[in-house]
């Protein structure tokens, strides 16, 4: 389902969810149910590639940052919607997610 190159994929600890991102900057959450995996929510969350994915530990948020930019963008999970948007003096690569 998505437009372009898929250049990050998520799974969470208990392989109920999973995150994909793309080139193009676009982000889809997906709910795996048995044999089959069913699409959830997209986000158009970036103008550029998204250089960074993470999940935290206790698998509730899921960030994201691109270069391009210049954002680090973060979601729940539980309810896949957007929560925080936060904007960079300089242009990320990677991101992590920790407590």
């Amino acid at each position: 389902m998505h437009r372009d190159v898929i250049n990050k994929i998520l799974v969470n600890g208990n392989s109920e969810q999973l995150i994909s991102c793309s080139v193009d900057g676009h982000i889809k959450f997906w709910q795996k149910n048995f044999r089959l995996i069913d699409f959830i929510k997209h986000f158009k969350s970036h103008r550029g590639a998204i250089t960074g994915l993470s999940m935290s530990s206790d698998n509730s948020t899921v960030c994201s940052v691109s270069n391009q930019d210049r954002t680090l963008k973060m979601y729940d999970l539980k309810s896949a919607d957007l929560i925080n948007i936060i904007r960079l003096k300089f242009a990320p690569s990677l991101c992590e997610l920790f407590y």
